[in-house]
């Protein structure tokens, strides 16, 4: 990715990553749709889980971001033993991670849910969607890891593959598991995660095939196994900080929530299904971003660098406002179509549509924090994770539901996202700026 066109190496990567991400989503609404056949008591339960769900996966994309920021630059500069060795610590590191998250949630998953709000029946829904689905964690959280490792050395397919391979099986699983066809148990809730979880050891074993015997990136030498995981966890812990931001902020709300009633967090739970096919285009061009300019940078291409940055910034900012005239136009029948009730529609349109107000400026934070990630300098996206989130968000978050209710949270989550993405817009232009010196800046 140091030759031909920045723009064209970043819509390959891309292309096949939205198509993941959109597959990767969609059967997640897709499962959100389904339990609003059930009741909506599975609808506000599916929410409370959201955010452990999540935060458990974003950290494991932050393990892989910090791998593939060593190895995007070790090929750049054509260190190829480097690159093998990266990768393959980097799934051992992934592979304890995942056991550590099972009994962490096993153990604490109770209480939090209860600390979020969950009572009574919705909190046992939960509890009994969680158990399954940490049970399969491991395999899931590898073989994204694996597929953004192979990503991260230009290989964009695989990523896209993977997940849409393992979306696919996922929501032809589903009626079979939730609602009972063809004689099957009807599970319910807990047939939502056993569908989760045995379309994804499908994708596990796609990605693994790919990194072993397609690419082979792995090798069986284990030495400097330590100074690997200090290196990939220097760039990964920032990222995964910056990648927790987005379910941090649903654990918020949801929590802020939950004392206006189950309602109220049903429809939370449903927009944030929606938001996230839109988000996820941008996480796509946004993620691609950083095997260019990890490469272009290891090879001292700074110019390359600073146009794959404008390319990123400009699409984000324009997909914002696509997103922001669907959500103006065709809110309301989206949401009907997962749950077709009067709360829901109105609580999920007015947050849908206040959010898609700052979708751009997420864009842009996201491409940004990549950047400094590529580049091997996680300090500016852990300052802006906390910048974002703790002095930002969390005060005016609460004195917004104070003052104004839910409809005031979701203001107080679209001004954040502004003021965070202009701030990261102005940090990275700085650091890649021609006068910028590449080996000091913080």
């Amino acid at each position: 990715m140091t030759l031909g066109s920045t723009t064209q190496h970043l819509a390959r990567l891309s292309g096949y990553m939205m198509l993941g991400f959109m597959a990767n989503n969609a059967a997640q609404l897709i499962e959100v749709v389904y339990l609003g056949v059930v009741g909506t008591k599975e609808l506000a339960a599916i929410a409370f889980t959201f955010p452990v769900t999540f935060a458990l996966h974003a950290i494991g994309r932050g393990i892989a971001a910090g791998a593939a920021s060593l190895m995007a630059r070790a090929r750049g500069a054509g260190r190829t033993n480097e690159v093998l060795r990266t990768a393959t610590h980097c799934l051992l590191l992934t592979g304890i991670y995942s056991v550590l998250c099972i009994g962490a949630g096993f153990a604490w998953a109770e209480s939090f849910y209860a600390l979020l709000g969950a009572q009574n029946e919705v909190l046992a829904m939960a509890l009994s969607y969680s158990v399954i689905w940490l049970i399969g964690f491991p395999i899931f959280v590898l073989g994204t890891v694996a597929s953004l490792l192979l990503r991260g050395v230009g290989s964009g397919a695989a990523p896209g593959v993977v997940m849409v391979s393992g979306s696919v099986l996922q929501i032809v699983l589903g009626p079979f598991l939730i609602f009972g066809w063809l004689g099957a148990p009807a599970l319910g809730i807990e047939g939502a995660a056993l569908s989760f979880v045995i379309s994804r050891s499908v994708s596990f074993a796609i990605a693994i095939y790919w990194i072993t015997y397609r690419d082979r990136l792995l090798t069986v030498h284990l030495g400097e196994v330590i100074a690997t995981w200090r290196a990939i966890l220097h760039i990964g812990v920032p990222a995964a900080l910056n990648n927790l931001i987005p379910p941090v902020s649903a654990a918020i709300v949801t929590r802020l929530l939950a004392s206006h009633g189950d309602l109220v967090v049903a429809g939370f739970g449903v927009a944030t299904r929606i938001e996230m096919l839109f988000w996820m285009i941008m996480a796509a061009v946004a993620t691609s971003t950083g095997p260019i300019v990890g490469q272009n940078w290891g090879a001292g291409l700074y110019t390359r660098v600073r146009e794959s940055m404008r390319t990123s910034y400009l699409f984000c900012l324009g997909w914002g406002v696509f997103s922001l005239v669907v959500m103006l136009m065709w809110v309301e029948p989206m949401v009907a179509i997962i749950k077709n009730e009067s709360t829901i529609i109105e609580i999920a349109t007015e947050y849908l549509v206040i959010i898609a107000l700052s979708l751009g400026f997420v864009g842009i934070q996201n491409t940004a924090s990549f950047c400094f990630n590529a580049l091997g300098k996680p300090g500016p996206a852990l300052v802006l994770s906390i910048f974002r989130l703790i002095i930002l968000y969390v005060p005016m978050a609460i004195a917004a539901n104070y003052w104004f209710g839910y409809i005031g949270v979701f203001w107080a989550t679209a001004i954040a996202n502004v003021i965070a993405g202009a701030v990261s817009w102005i940090w990275a232009r700085s650091a890649i700026s021609p006068n910028s010196d590449p080996g000091t800046y913080v």
